[in-house]
């Protein structure tokens, strides 16, 4: 908070602890920013820009992140490289073309991010993965002693 007070950051908004309700958190913000710089130290999916999305806040995300493809793709928002004017730049074009942005937004979460749609994936690769002749059977040696 100090960081933010001491660069006059006077659109940042720091919320420490829990938060009950997330979806009026989102309601609450433009968009989901991400500059996340190394792929080893994020998910390839973080839930924030998911359920960013669900609710219609387009994303504003690094080429590490492992969702830009699809960012770029359906123009749910915006992807920029890891430096600040990069950043400020793809947050205008956010503001500026928001309508947009939030229409493809909460199309794109409900498209390829429903629940639905995920288990029903699910479930026919379980389904592809357990039907006979899928996977070829190999003994395999037990370890330990015999009882």
């Amino acid at each position: 908070q100090q960081w933010v007070r001491d660069r006059s950051l006077d659109n940042v908004d720091i919320v420490p602890g829990c938060v009950a309700d997330m979806a009026a958190e989102y309601a609450r913000s433009d968009a989901v920013i991400a500059p996340f710089t190394d792929a080893a130290q994020c998910k390839p999916a973080p839930n924030s820009l998911i359920e960013g999305l669900a609710c219609g806040r387009p994303t504003v995300s690094t080429p590490t992140v492992g969702l830009a493809e699809i960012v770029t793709e359906t123009a749910c928002g915006v992807v920029a490289e890891h430096d600040g004017p990069a950043l400020a730049e793809a947050i205008r074009r956010i503001r500026s073309e928001w309508p947009k942005f939030s229409t493809n937004a909460r199309s794109t979460a409900e498209r390829l991010f429903d629940e639905r749609r995920f288990v029903d994936d699910y479930l026919r690769l379980y389904e592809s993965v357990t039907a006979p002749g899928s996977l070829p059977v190999r003994p395999h040696a037990v370890s330990g002693a015999a009882s």
